[in-house]
């Protein structure tokens, strides 16, 4: 029988309007709190307090503009996706109808090493069981050369973070 589950998580340390709250988790944290529930077949439920007079703080509206612009991009990744049986390093591999997803969390930024903070080659090492036939980043469109069962993550463009890239890989 499955068994189902879900992460519930706050912006910031309460359920409801604080006016003193100010420990907000950053966009990043909240990007892969999405990927870890995803990842293992749960719901994530994301709440905001609002005021008595019913608006949402304007922190709390920022922060979730922020986090819905990585959603729109990677949509077809997040809703209707399950956990895929098949493992990979390096990524968390999700099943949807068409295609499997490798979500690379951490990707750095590419550009001057004067500049930008650890740009570092990685890899995803993807489940010898797989036969991919074509993969592309989601958030570019960008074709992804797969070797061997594995491919490079390259790093976001400089003046981009997206905190984690998608793969859609067709098998």
């Amino acid at each position: 029988k499955p068994i189902a589950g879900e992460m519930c998580q706050v912006l910031n340390d309460h359920w409801g309007y604080a006016a003193a709250d100010c420990n907000y988790k950053s966009v990043g944290e909240l990007i892969r709190n999405l990927i870890d529930c995803r990842g293992a077949g749960c719901n994530f439920l994301l709440n905001t307090g609002p005021r008595g007079n019913g608006l949402v703080n304007p922190t709390d509206r920022c922060l979730l503009r922020e986090f819905g612009k990585w959603v729109r991009r990677n949509a077809e990744a997040v809703y209707g996706v399950r956990p895929c049986p098949a493992k990979a390093e390096n990524a968390v591999l999700l099943e949807g109808e068409k295609a499997l997803y490798a979500v690379v969390r951490e990707v750095p930024v590419s550009g001057d090493p004067n500049v930008v903070l650890g740009e570092k080659e990685s890899r995803v090492i993807l489940d010898p069981a797989l036969r991919i036939r074509r993969a592309r980043w989601l958030d570019s469109g960008e074709e992804i050369e797969v070797t061997d069962n594995s491919f490079a993550v390259r790093p976001f463009d400089y003046g981009t973070s997206l905190c984690a890239r998608v793969a859609r890989l067709e098998v």
